[in-house]
């Protein structure tokens, strides 16, 4: 199986610069209120529900992990990323 290019995720999101793989200063999507920790190949920080779709889509195709998140305060592990998978953020959403 070819290596999966993130760059064709964020063609498919309404803002590509929502797509983040630098995830220097992102430690807050690294983790919960568990403190449990790990590193995804990438965070989706979604406007609107087409970029939800568009990001579930693409994991699914290239059978990544993905694990959506609002706040991120949960205290069982529920938003703490799978290692090389795609953090899925709700917060941006307004409607």
């Amino acid at each position: 199986m070819a290596p999966v290019s993130l760059d064709d995720l964020s063609r498919l999101l309404s803002d590509p610069k929502s797509l983040i793989t630098d995830l220097t200063g992102h430690d807050q999507y690294l983790r919960d209120a568990t403190e449990q920790k790990a590193v995804p190949a990438a965070i989706v920080l979604a406007k609107t529900e087409a970029d939800v779709l568009a990001a579930v889509r693409f994991c699914r195709e290239h059978r990544l992990p993905i694990v959506p998140r609002g706040a991120g305060t949960g205290l069982s592990g529920g938003c703490v990323p799978v290692e090389g998978g795609i953090v899925l953020s709700t917060e941006k959403i307004d409607h």
